[in-house]
């Protein structure tokens, strides 16, 4: 036994940070590990510093042999920031000698790395590199939390940030909303000035263009002339009913209730025939109830302007001129379509009808603002609406509108 504590390579293996003292105390052997601590052991005494068992114990082979059932606790005077040592001394009877075996007595990670030892210098059995371990993960688990922390920090930051810009948005806001209804309540009374103070005078200038034939004998001229002048102002009063029609539509809110399709498009029927000199052939054609659940005042607009585009393009060329409606109702809707046999809308001009002013054909006047309108009204209906045309055979408009509105 004591031969093999003496082989050296056992040692290294088994304890890397021996060393083997004799009878004076002076170094016979040392651990290849410990000489990678303190290269420089020269005199125990003087090397080493007795931390653990305490007072009383003795620089001398006896007295420390006496303690040999105890930890010794021993501190390197000459190794980096004072490593301590933590083992057993076994004292070797029949060689005069005493063995040292233990491990340096690292307590974090700091330590471990100011003595450039590796994991590798220690034995494979000893705890202090399951500790080592274990307090790198503790260090690793610090700085992920420090880590999530900072993380933490920068987007409080950012909330804190985009908190402030939402409030400046939202304090932005309202000074818009507030310019926003001033501007409502401006156009409220410019509109209130269109219906009253431009409207009765021009009504006023058409009674008295119609009078004048029926109380002078005028020449056929004149009589030209007072037409013309008829019909720029009636051409101008469109104008105006159309630019109140867009502005109700866009500030005032649905106004539900329930009422016949079949009344109303029979009473845009009525006064089509009396406002057109040519005759055209209305029809309409239903299929299930015509009752409807919708904004009256919009309906009644939007059919106006179909209606009346299909009587306003009809084909001079064609002697008998229709305009057809059908209405059915299916999964909840009403599908009105309105056909005609006019003059119809070409594949070049087909994406344009709804926009804004636009006027797809020179043959009639008008101001392109009706199908706009309609446009806008359907969607503030929540149906849709779809065109089918050939050039000089017609045109079929489709509307797609709920039967009634979920509340």
């Amino acid at each position: 036994m004591t031969n093999q504590l003496s082989d050296p390579g056992l040692l290294d293996l088994l304890f890397p940070f021996h060393f083997i003292l004799d009878a004076k105390l002076g170094y016979v052997q040392t651990g290849q590990s410990l000489k990678k601590v303190c290269s420089s052991l020269k005199v125990f005494e003087e090397d080493f510093s007795l931390v653990r068992p305490g007072l009383g114990i003795e620089y001398t082979f006896e007295s420390i042999s006496s303690y040999s059932d105890q930890v010794f606790i021993l501190k390197l005077k000459k190794s980096v920031a004072g490593m301590l040592l933590k083992g057993q001394f076994v004292p070797l009877v029949d060689e005069k000698r005493l063995l040292f075996v233990g491990s340096p007595w690292i307590t974090n990670e700091e330590v471990f790395e100011q003595t450039g030892l590796k994991i590798r210098d220690f034995a494979l059995h000893d705890s202090l590199v399951d500790l080592l371990q274990h307090v790198k993960v503790q260090q690793m688990a610090v700085e992920d939390v420090n880590e999530m922390n900072q993380m933490l920090i920068r987007k409080n930051e950012e909330l804190v940030s985009l908190n402030r810009e939402m409030r400046e948005a939202r304090e932005d806001m309202e000074i818009k909303n507030v310019e926003l209804r001033k501007i409502n309540i401006e156009l409220d009374k410019f509109v209130y000035s269109i219906s009253h103070d431009l409207r009765s005078p021009l009504l006023s200038i058409k009674g008295i263009l119609q009078l004048i034939p029926l109380k002078e004998k005028l020449n056929t001229g004149t009589v030209k002339y007072l037409q013309m002048a008829e019909k720029s102002v009636n051409r101008l009063d469109q104008t105006i009913q159309e630019i109140l029609d867009y502005s109700r539509n866009a500030r005032l809110d649905l106004r539900l209730s329930t009422f016949s399709l079949v009344q109303m498009i029979e009473g845009v029927f009525a006064d089509l025939r009396f406002a057109n000199e040519l005759p055209v052939s209305f029809s309409l054609e239903i299929s299930g109830s015509s009752n409807i659940q919708s904004d009256k005042y919009r309906m009644d607009t939007l059919l106006k302007n179909i209606i009346g585009n299909a009587v306003k393009y009809r084909n001079p060329d064609v002697k008998v001129q229709w305009v057809k409606v059908t209405v059915s109702s299916q999964n909840n809707t009403h599908i009105i379509r309105v056909s005609d046999n006019g003059i119809g809308i070409s594949e070049k001009n087909m994406p344009k009808i709804f926009e804004m002013f636009y006027r797809g054909s020179s043959i009639v006047s008008g101001t392109g603002l009706g199908l706009y309108i309609c446009k806008e009204i359907i969607g503030r209906l929540e149906g849709t609406i779809e065109v089918e045309s050939t050039p000089g055979k017609g045109s079929t408009f489709t509307l797609v509108v709920p039967t009634a509105y979920q509340k």
